[in-house]
This record gives C-alpha cells, structure tokens and sequence, in this order.
C-alpha cells in the first residue's frame, strides 16, 4: 500500500483491478480486526482441495466489491446528473462503497461450506435480528447474512463503524439497509425529493448482476486458473443507466448490452457447474458437517466466539481432534465419488438411490450422501415476483423487466441440483460395481 499524493488517498494494490483507492476514514474502517479477519477465510472454502490457487480470501473478494459498486454508482449517478444534490450524491456513494466493503464480515470459517451448521437466527444477537425478522423467520437456521448485520449492529463491533461513518452523515442501520434492501427502521434515509433511491443502491450490492457477482466471477476464476467467470464487466457497468419508475430508482441495462448480461450469466452458471459445486470441494464441506454432527456442535452464536472461529482456528481444532472426518479434512484425504444424478444431464436415468445405499450398508460399505441445489437466481423472491426488478430500455426509452426482454434469462432461473454418493477409496471397486449393477436395471 502506498499514498496516492495527487488524490490524498490510499492506493491499495488489487490482482483483477490494478489500483482501488481508499480515503483515510474508509481505511480505518478496512483496518478494523472485523474486517481484517476476512484475510483468515478463504474465500472459496475448500476448493483450494481441487484447484490449488484457490487460496484467495474475503478480504480481498470485498476490496473488490467496494471498487466494482462504486463504478457502477458513477455510472448510474455521476457527478454531472441532475437528480440529487452533490451532497446526498456522496453521501449514497460512501454508503454503496462501505456496504461493498462489509458485505462479507459474517462469513465463517471455511466460507459456504460452513453455513450448514449454523444456529437458529434467533440465537444470534437476538436484540439486533428481533428487528429483522419475524417470530417465524427467526426459528430458521441462520446464515452469513445474519452475523454480517449482527457485527455491524453491535455495539461491541459496530461501533467503531458508527464513529468513522457519522462524519459523512451515514449510520450503521444505513448499511444493514443497503444490504437488506429494506428499510427495516422505517427511516426513508434514502428517499430523495420524493424518489426512493433504496432498489438501485441494494441492487448495485445485491441483484442478478451486482457488483459482488461481477466481482467474484473475475476473482475465482483468475485464482482457479479457469476461464469460465470471465465477461465483458466494462461493457456492462457502461450501459448501466438508473430508470425512475413513479417515486422509485431502478437499476436498468441498454439493450445492446443484453448480450453481454447473457454472457455474464452463462459465466456464472459454468462457474456453479465446474467450480462452486464441484463434486470434491462439495465431499470435504460434507465431512466438515458430519464432524459438527459428531461432536453435537453448531458454530457459535455469541459474536465475540464466532469472530475468533476463523479458518486459522478451525483447523486448528480439526488437527487436534481425533474425529475420523476431521482427520480426513486435515489431511485432505477424500471420499470417491460413485453415483452422480444432475439436472443438467440431457439422458436422464432414473436411479434407485434408497436401494443402492442399503446394498452398500449391506457390503459395511462406508458412505456419505451429498445433496445440493445450486440456486442460480434470487430474482423472483419467496414470493414468486421479482421484489426489486431489473429493467431493460431501449434507446427510445421504452423498457421492459429483464425477464420479459431475454429468454436465456427466463432459462437460468432454474436451480441447479446434484444428488451424489461418495465412499471411502479403498471400497470404490465394491461401491462401483454395486452401482453398476443397479444401473442395468
């Protein structure tokens, strides 16, 4: 890191970007020990397992989000726009520039693969997510999200991110909010002469093309040594332009950027299929929550014992343990894989799953079954309508939604699911020929 004289700001050194620019309070903010502990998880858990540069983190993932998201913000509101003020143009800015930088902070150790053991929501900082949620939703198993509102809420992390943000007149609850996309507290903080700009600052974080995808698709495939995350970004963040709808703000693309979103989401799914649901990395995340199962552990709900259990920490506790899994994780020692089913394959056959696991346990057999749905798309909500829609316009300025406008879309809106059965290697032959013999059928 270096001192950019000429723009009084600090240069930080990026791999995809080059140079991302910091200003003195926001590299306070990046030096706290929250936000340093994402140098200690990585950000593709154990995918390091089957592609060994896959050793990057979180830290650097959010730098890159921070630098994305504010390209995209002046874009959609440079400085020469006419519909807010200067003032409250800097003041949104900052908060999309420190919500891309503390999107992650509640991620566990291992990254994803640790979510699966998780506590209820309601017993993560209860006085904090009681706001969040409803009574029901907080019966649910907690996730990333959660202890990332949690840490920034808390007086005993957030805090300190009030004091640094309240000299440009941002609060911790306008970050959550960001990062939510709702305004939890009823506040209108970003309701401007009448427009609410909350949909595009939350889509500019959190949306089918938001600046954490744009960023991790370039950042995972450069560390994984692949080629399918990558796309045209500077195409795309050029044809972004904001579409005020009634009172509200909306992130859009021109048309004849269209394609590239296309691409962009074929990247994504190629990513999902050879990368983040790979059929190793996904074994070892298995291990891990049978060794939780194991030991009747979940991760910890209290924020301080959740912020020490970073990667460096869990192996740690993983070396020391004489569980059969942990030793395998520690010694990145795998399960084969013998059976396969995937939504994509074009011959599809129909396998008597619940059958071939009995004729393993039959053979004393060791086993582990992996389940998994990769959901490609939030867009349509719980509630089956796009709750914050993405719009296309053309250049006579008639739109219409993204889903309306692209039929590749309308394909990807389907979850990816693998359903795959994995034994011990020295029992593949066996497993293999049980499977084979199942397959006839």
């Amino acid at each position: 890191m270096t001192t950019h004289d000429a723009r009084k700001l600090i240069t930080v050194r990026d791999p995809v970007y080059g140079n991302v620019y910091l200003s003195g309070p926001e590299m306070e903010i990046f030096d706290h020990p929250c936000v340093q502990r994402l140098r200690r998880i990585k950000q593709l858990g154990f995918s390091e397992f089957v592609y060994p540069g896959a050793t990057h983190t979180r830290l650097s993932h959010s730098l890159g989000v921070l630098d994305v998201a504010t390209r995209v913000f002046d874009r959609l509101l440079p400085e020469s726009q006419s519909y807010v003020s200067e003032k409250q143009r800097q003041r949104m800015r900052l908060a999309v520039r420190m919500a891309g930088l503390l999107h992650d902070l509640g991620h566990a150790a291992f990254s994803h693969s640790g979510e699966a053991n998780m506590p209820l929501k309601q017993k993560v900082f209860p006085e904090v997510l009681s706001d969040l949620f409803e009574p029901p939703e907080l019966q649910r198993r907690a996730d990333h999200e959660d202890y990332t509102s949690a840490f920034i809420l808390s007086d005993g992390f957030g805090s300190f991110f009030e004091t640094v943000l309240e000299a440009w007149d941002i609060g911790r609850r306008d970050i959550v909010t960001i990062l939510r996309g709702r305004d939890l507290w009823g506040e209108r903080r970003f309701v401007i002469e009448g427009v609410n700009y909350l949909p595009i600052l939350h889509q500019i974080i959190s949306s089918e093309i938001d600046a954490d995808r744009m960023d991790y698709l370039l950042r995972d495939s450069l560390f994984c040594g692949v080629s399918y995350g990558r796309y045209d970004q500077d195409w795309l963040i050029s044809n972004f332009v904001p579409l005020i709808k009634g009172d509200t703000a909306y992130l859009a693309l021109q048309t004849k950027a269209v394609f590239s979103f296309e691409d962009f989401l074929l990247s994504r799914y190629h990513m999902f299929i050879t990368v983040y649901l790979h059929n190793r990395s996904r074994c070892f995340g298995r291990m891990l929550h049978l060794f939780y199962r194991d030991e009747n552990m979940t991760l910890p709900a209290e924020l301080d014992a959740y912020y020490a259990l970073d990667d460096i920490a869990m192996q740690f506790r993983l070396r020391d343990s004489s569980n059969h899994w942990a030793k395998n994780i520690v010694n990145a020692s795998n399960y084969s894989r013998v059976l396969e089913i995937n939504s994509y394959d074009t011959v599809q056959r129909t396998w008597p799953v619940d059958d071939i696991k009995a004729a393993l346990d039959a053979e004393n057999i060791s086993w582990i079954e992996d389940k998994v749905t990769g959901r490609l798309s939030k867009y349509y909500g719980k509630k089956g309508i796009p709750e914050w829609p993405i719009y296309v316009v053309a250049e006579d300025s008639e739109f219409w939604q993204i889903e309306q406008y692209s039929p590749l879309f309308e394909r990807f809106i389907k979850p990816v699911e693998f359903h795959r059965i994995f034994v011990r290697p020295d029992q593949g032959d066996a497993a293999h020929r049980i499977v084979q013999k199942y397959a006839k059928k």
